[in-house]
């Protein structure tokens, strides 16, 4: 995914589809708040109980760990104070956890200005600023989910290779590895998106004004130089062009959200599994058959992120949406 330039919400639009219903996007949002309460929440909030060695300072030991701790932990875009927080959080697991946990009330007001800004049938050339936002924002969620169950498995992952190098290979194969280092500033700025108080947030969004995206380059260069942080001051801007197939035809679309799911199952599954083998290695044990589980999910789950990869990449090529 390479980064837009300009106004990016302005070329992000032209990447729609010409018209598409409102209610594919209000139906997606259901299908990530259930994505988000039942296959990426559960697993961070299993890895907060005490037992699995993961809460307060530093308390990783593996090289790669401590390097996402810091960053996490570091960035300035990322409200760790946030007043509505479980707990105020002292590493980046946790940091995760509390954001998750709060993304629910966030999506319930994106689908809810959905509802209320966009007409039954969009047409995207009609869009403005603040409709196009939203739009975005729901449209980056499911790169948010995925990449924060990616992520708690990776971590899990180098902290069992710490404790017992014998361990079987990553969970992940090479093209999936790069693709999350390539996407972990991407991450990075979700996370403070999604890290900022619900009333915040909604203050933000409430204050673009409605002006209609122009595609007129005179316009956009006026815009850009005078208003770019009134149009986009969640500087989504910035973020690489993240795009789903929610806005393609029925086949590709069934087929697309059929292996997700499966997929999202899966990893809850593997970071249920690598808790329990971390737990278990924190106690100086070892669980052959447990590691062979694990070893097999891997494989499954290796399988199924190929096929959502290969969908993902047959729509961009049919439909013209890779990026500039």
């Amino acid at each position: 995914m390479g980064f837009l330039s300009d106004l990016a919400l302005s070329k992000y639009i032209k990447k729609l589809l010409p018209t598409f219903s409102r209610n594919v996007i209000t139906k997606q949002i259901d299908l990530y708040k259930d994505e988000l309460l039942t296959k990426t929440l559960p697993p961070y909030l299993t890895a907060m109980q005490r037992e699995n060695g993961l809460r307060g300072r530093q308390p990783f030991k593996s090289a790669y760990c401590k390097i996402i701790d810091k960053k996490i932990m570091s960035d300035k875009r990322i409200n760790l104070k946030n007043k509505r927080f479980q707990f105020t959080p002292a590493n980046a697991i946790e940091v995760i956890y509390n954001v998750l946990n709060q993304t629910a009330s966030k999506l319930d007001y994106i689908n809810k200005q959905v509802n209320s800004e966009l007409a039954t049938e969009i047409v995207n050339e009609a869009l403005n600023y603040r409709q196009t936002t939203l739009i975005r924002l729901s449209d980056l969620t499911d790169f948010f989910l995925m990449y924060s169950r990616r992520l708690l498995i990776l971590m899990l992952h180098h902290e069992m290779k710490q404790m017992d190098a014998t361990l079987s290979d990553c969970p992940f194969v090479k093209g999936d590895l790069v693709w999350m280092e390539a996407n972990f500033e991407t991450y990075l700025a979700l996370l403070g998106i999604y890290s900022q108080e619900d009333e915040k947030l909604v203050a933000t969004i409430n204050s673009i004004p409605p002006l209609e995206v122009s595609n007129d380059p005179e316009d956009l260069k006026t815009m850009q130089l005078n208003d770019a942080n009134k149009v986009d001051p969640l500087k989504l801007g910035f973020i690489p062009n993240w795009m789903n197939p929610i806005y393609g035809v029925k086949d590709i679309l069934l087929t697309w959200r059929f292996n997700r799911l499966e997929s999202a199952k899966a990893e809850r599954e593997q970071v249920e599994l690598q808790l329990r083998l971390h737990q278990t290695k924190l106690n100086g044990e070892n669980n052959p058959k447990l590691e062979q589980i694990i070893q097999s999910t891997q494989e499954r789950l290796k399988k199924l992120n190929l096929k959502v990869s290969e969908l993902e990449n047959d729509f961009r090529e049919r439909y013209g949406l890779d990026d500039e």
